[in-house]
């Protein structure tokens, strides 16, 4: 009977270990360090991204009008169209190369700024960018877009100036600015 007694008692030490070597594996996972961040990005690849949202598909590609190389900043100006077409834009690729990491308080920041005598009209959010960014009117309507270390600021010469039209285009300039976003390389 006591070898009896005694197989139960280690089968209970067993199954106790067992429970606490599953407790503290499940510690451990939780506990595991974040993925590194990816690499920062670091241009465009040369070439202005292709342009595939329906209202400016036929634009295409844009022109490489300028770049500019500092320290601090990796900065690449592209023209989509003719000047006086409706659809219009020019777009500016900023990289921190400080490796600045934007978050979303950009975003805040300029949807709760007030209107003001220099020209500011107001900003709304495009949540659906899949990265902060926003539509704003500035005299002229532009959109930006903050994604990691870059940003990116498009603005239109030939969209009527108000913030009706903002609203009216969320879903075109959301679209225009994830391929804009698909442009930059790491």
């Amino acid at each position: 009977m006591l070898h009896s007694a005694e197989k139960g008692r280690n089968r209970s030490v067993s199954v106790r270990r067992w429970i606490v070597g599953c407790l503290v594996l499940a510690a451990l996972q939780g506990c595991a360090a974040e993925p590194a961040p990816p690499p920062p990005w670091t241009g465009i690849g040369g070439t202005c991204p292709k342009v595939t949202a329906p209202a400016f598909a036929e634009i295409g590609v844009g022109i490489l009008d300028w770049t500019n190389l500092s320290d601090a900043t990796y900065t690449v100006h592209c023209r989509y169209g003719e000047e006086d077409a409706p659809a219009a834009f020019g777009v500016q690729f900023s990289i921190n190369r400080n490796n600045r990491r934007y978050t979303h308080k950009e975003v805040e920041m300029m949807v709760g700024r007030p209107e003001e005598e220099d020209g500011w009209v107001g900003a709304v959010e495009l949540p659906d960018v899949g990265v902060p960014a926003v539509g704003f009117l500035e005299e002229k309507i532009g959109i930006r877009a903050w994604s990691e270390n870059a940003m990116v600021t498009a603005g239109f010469s030939n969209l009527p100036e108000e913030m009706a039209t903002l609203d009216s285009r969320a879903d075109d300039l959301t679209a225009l600015l994830t391929d804009l976003l698909a442009g930059l390389r790491r």
